[in-house]
């Protein structure tokens, strides 16, 4: 993975829902290339998706090949060291919901990826029972990737709206985007809260993801963040401590 070549790994092959009318958006932005290439099977291919991006390699990461990965590995585990810092971008749709050591999975994407390279990550706030073991909140996200020095370059919600999965596929659910969740109150978390629940307002089976891009901008030892909110109160108490 020399030169100039540019990396992209998915975490997990991931499933594609591409229209044709976004695929034409997509290209009047020119944010692909070349769309005459894709038929209707490519519109389901990932690998070839990515590829219109202009990365000379795609790749995807599972714990095993049943879906067609071509690099196995678990990221409950550490890292082999052949695999650090390889990807220009590192995409996770949806995956490390599923790893039990959630936070060891967050450090071992931050290694896959080069200096300088992005992190996407789209991972559920809420409304998921069944499948994963963790819904997680935008915090996480944004507090572990600024005490590490990550430039956070968009960080929203984006919520799946349908009234029960067998009405509507994934393919066919309305899309929401919120604000930047940079500029929420997030020291008011009852204000929070009330946002993201007023998407039940809109159906009675919201999924609200957490989507952030972060890029890297060191190597090094990880910091470990605590909640900001209870970050502050810890500083105001030692403060105090200190000055009395």
């Amino acid at each position: 993975m020399g030169g100039t070549d540019k990396s992209f790994l998915m975490l997990g092959k991931q499933e594609m829902h591409l229209r044709e009318e976004i695929l034409g958006l997509l290209d009047e932005a020119g944010l692909i290339e070349n769309k005459s290439r894709f038929g209707k099977t490519e519109l389901g291919d990932s690998v070839k998706f990515f590829r219109t991006w202009g990365f000379d390699e795609v790749h995807a990461l599972d714990v095993s090949g049943y879906e067609g990965a071509d690099i196995i590995f678990n990221l409950n585990d550490e890292l082999p060291e052949e695999l650090e810092g390889k990807f220009d971008v590192v995409y996770d749709g949806g995956v490390i919901e599923h790893v039990f050591n959630v936070s060891i999975a967050l450090m071992n994407i931050c290694r896959l990826v080069k200096k300088g390279g992005l992190i996407f990550n789209l991972n559920p706030v809420y409304n998921y029972l069944h499948n994963i073991y963790w819904n997680i909140s935008p915090e996480l996200f944004m507090d572990f990737y600024s005490a590490n020095e990550y430039k956070i370059l968009d960080c929203s919600i984006v919520a799946f709206l349908s009234e029960t999965e067998e009405k509507r596929s994934w393919a066919d659910r309305p899309v929401i985007w919120s604000p930047d969740c940079r500029l929420m109150d997030f020291q008011h978390p009852l204000q929070t809260g009330r946002f993201v629940s007023s998407l039940n307002n809109l159906c009675t089976n919201p999924h609200p993801h957490t989507f952030i891009v972060a890029q890297k901008t060191h190597d090094g030892k990880f910091n470990y963040p605590t909640t900001r909110e209870y970050a502050r109160r810890h500083e105001m108490y030692i403060e105090r401590q200190n000055n009395s």
